[in-house]
């Protein structure tokens, strides 16, 4: 073989590996974007209704992750096959994002802990922590070609769920039926929409409204932003979180009034805006008086009258700590016992705080390391984002403490990551002397 046939090989073997990594890359953005359309679109209650075993004994192993998890992994795949040198992608990632690292690693203590320890199914924190990694690096490796669809995708998902669950309020009709643990609730007037459990609902409608508060979002303006703002508030009462809402005034409210004094002071405002806003302030609370005369949330009110049994229940998990020794509470108790003494207390629907409910489920020690290294995992995405994602973090874990949330198999976090990298980019700098 000559050097000219030799040098010709080569570059037709560099040709069809650059065709192929092309390929690659054009396949983990697909699949990149069908991740995300799954973990919206398909709330648990629907994998339920049409027969997929994921929150049901029984099924295959496949079966007990989400598919937008599975997809999600895929093009993770897709990611390393279009890059050279993979391990080296991999150890790069890792070394830029240390906090994420220190999570990982902490989750596969948390996996080995489960299989060999508390010999307990483990396929939860699957969807509950690894995914929101997942999901972290496919979109901030892909943000170029990524942010624009998705962004897109978000506002006209979050329009329509929020429309259905106004809907919903009013018909009296569900989009899914609503099931807790296989038990059908028939009595329950919250809409359940497209994202499932009206906590869900409720989370992330929040979410979404405090990251427009922040500025997030910007390709939604003008009189389309202020429709999205309206629209959410709205069905804040159709979700009935009475956590979330009231959090997310706690929220909200301070960064409405600074927004509005910083525009009037730096001339941010035209005199159109300023009118209108003054219009809203005054126009709002009679607006709020009629719907209020009409009866608009009293059902949202008795929520807060009568909370069927919901206080209870949140007293009542404090006293499964009084049926364990100090050696259960530190390295974590038998799941079955957990399982029994919720039965016996009354908390068969699950224990409504993600910080007692993973104690007991691993243990003080374990949680303890889990809650740190989640943080550092939280502050790698806000230096990815921007720094407005800590009030968003903030508000999203002060909402997990009143529910189950991260104590159960959830893809919560992983939307939660979704909006913060698509909603919240870091701001571009303006080249010099433009």
């Amino acid at each position: 073989m000559t050097a000219a046939s030799a040098r010709d090989g080569m570059a037709v073997g560099r040709a069809a590996r650059g065709d192929i990594a092309a390929l690659a890359l054009i396949c983990a953005r697909g699949l990149t974007i069908l991740s995300v359309v799954l973990l919206f679109c398909v709330s648990s209650m629907l994998l339920q209704h049409v027969g997929y075993n994921y929150e049901t004994p029984g099924g295959s192993p496949l079966e007990k992750m989400h598919p937008g998890t599975l997809v999600a992994a895929l093009a993770a795949l897709a990611l390393l096959a279009s890059r050279a040198r993979p391990f080296a992608f991999i150890a790069e990632i890792l070394a830029r994002h240390l906090g994420m690292a220190a999570f990982v690693c902490v989750w596969c203590v948390l996996l080995a802990y489960l299989l060999l320890v508390q010999k307990s199914p483990f396929t939860a924190i699957i969807d509950t922590f690894l995914l929101p990694v997942i999901m972290f690096v496919l979109i901030g490796a892909q943000r170029a070609q990524l942010e624009r669809p998705l962004e897109i995708f978000l506002h006209a998902f979050l329009a329509v769920n929020c429309l259905l669950g106004l809907f919903e309020v009013a018909s009296g009709w569900r989009l899914v039926p609503y099931v807790a643990n296989g038990v059908p609730i028939l009595d329950d007037w919250r809409a359940t929409a497209i994202l499932g459990h009206p906590l869900a609902n409720a989370s992330i409608t929040g979410c979404y409204l405090l990251v427009l508060m922040l500025g997030g979002g910007e390709r939604l303006r003008g009189a389309p932003r202020a429709a999205m703002l309206c629209l959410t508030v709205a069905a804040m009462v159709a979700f009935g979180g009475r956590a979330a809402t009231a959090l997310l005034f706690l929220f909200a409210g301070p960064v409405a009034f600074i927004r509005f004094l910083t525009a009037i002071a730096y001339g941010r405002a035209t005199a159109f805006r300023a009118a209108l806003i003054a219009f809203a302030v005054f126009a709002a609370p009679i607006l709020l008086m009629v719907l209020a005369e009409a009866g608009a949330f009293d059902q949202f009110i008795s929520r807060f009258i009568d909370d069927r049994g919901s206080a209870q229940a949140r007293v009542a998990m404090f006293d499964l700590f009084d049926y364990l020794s100090w050696r259960d509470i530190l390295i974590g108790p038998d799941p079955a016992l957990i399982d029994t003494l919720k039965q016996i207390e009354g908390l068969e629907f699950g224990i409504e705080s993600f910080w007692v409910s993973s104690i007991l489920a691993y243990g003080l020690i374990m949680a303890g390391i889990v809650y740190v290294s989640l943080f550092l995992f939280c502050r790698d995405l806000a230096r990815a984002t921007r720094p407005a994602a800590w009030m968003l973090l903030g508000y999203f874990f002060a909402v997990a403490s009143t529910s189950v949330s991260l104590s159960a198999k959830s893809a919560i976090l992983a939307i939660v990551v979704i909006l913060a990298m698509v909603l919240l980019p870091p701001r571009r700098k303006r080249a010099v002397g433009a």
